[in-house]
């Protein structure tokens, strides 16, 4: 892909200001974003958006409240202990 393929993809997408630095950029960081523009899928993107756009379906009566284990002290304290060492 070069700059005119990007920017005609682009353009179709509404999405040419993704090109805007184009001048500034070295040729290897010109080549990286052609490569990342190349990858890009519009039609999954849009579709995402979609889906964060529409009405939630979970309903306040569909939802139920998460499976909760009860821990004695002696097995929160050993869970700390393991989480600690693991965060280390």
């Amino acid at each position: 892909m070069n700059y005119a393929e990007a920017y005609a993809f682009l353009k179709q997408c509404h999405q040419e200001h993704l090109l805007a630095f184009w001048d500034t950029l070295s040729p290897p960081e010109q080549a990286s974003l052609l490569a990342q523009i190349a990858t890009l899928d519009f039609d999954a993107i849009a579709h995402c958006a979609s889906l964060l756009q529409s009405p939630q379906t979970a309903t306040p009566a569909s939802i139920t409240p998460a499976h909760v284990t009860e821990l004695t002290p002696a097995e929160r304290e050993a869970a700390s202990a393991i989480g600690a060492v693991a965060i280390r």
